[in-house]
């Protein structure tokens, strides 16, 4: 299973359905593999459940077919791929969208043909093989409930890498008492 995004996340219930070449419709829970990572069977289009799904909050994800390209993405719920067509997926993504987006975490991982193996990474993503030839045939997805993180102090929306310096007080100047032999 992958990990949390946090250790005291709470894990939201996933279902992913998918078309499995030679093997059909399969589904599994959140944490569990669809396909075989260790595989050669492609999958060849996927859909993926919120039970109970927030209304401020959705799962927006999407492919793209060698051969076809991308297609468009799709909410929650709904299908992406083909069926009995024997079309391989390429490449995948994954975002969360919405108001409350930030109080979830998607932790994506995906395994293509050639053993390339990405993730566990965390949503947004964009993942495909080196060459962008090899088809999917692992899938595993795990999304979390955050907590809640404290407001900022700064209104700045910009997160910089270089730490903020502490606020700077006016300087004081002590000056000695003038003696009248310096003059």
């Amino acid at each position: 299973m992958p990990p949390a995004a946090d250790a005291g996340d709470r894990a939201i219930p996933l279902r992913i359905a998918g078309h499995i070449e030679r093997k059909g419709d399969l589904f599994v829970t959140g944490g569990d593999w669809l396909g075989d990572p260790d595989g050669e069977a492609r999958i060849e289009g996927f859909s993926v459940q919120w039970p109970r799904r927030p209304a401020n909050v959705d799962l927006s994800y999407g492919c793209a077919l060698l051969g076809l390209g991308r297609l468009p993405d799709v909410v929650a719920g709904e299908f992406v791929g083909t069926r009995m067509q024997a079309r391989a997926i390429n490449g995948v993504t994954f975002k969360l969208i919405g108001e409350d987006a930030d109080a979830y975490a998607l932790i994506v991982e995906a395994v293509f043909s050639d053993g390339s193996h990405f993730g566990p990474a965390l949503a947004p993503v964009d993942l495909k093989g080196p060459t962008g030839r090899e088809h999917l045939v692992g899938l595993r997805l795990q999304l979390s409930e955050v907590k809640a993180k404290a407001p900022r102090s700064s209104s700045r929306a910009v997160a910089s890498s270089r730490p903020e310096p502490a606020p700077r007080k006016p300087a004081r100047i002590f000056r000695a008492p003038r003696s009248s032999a310096a003059i």
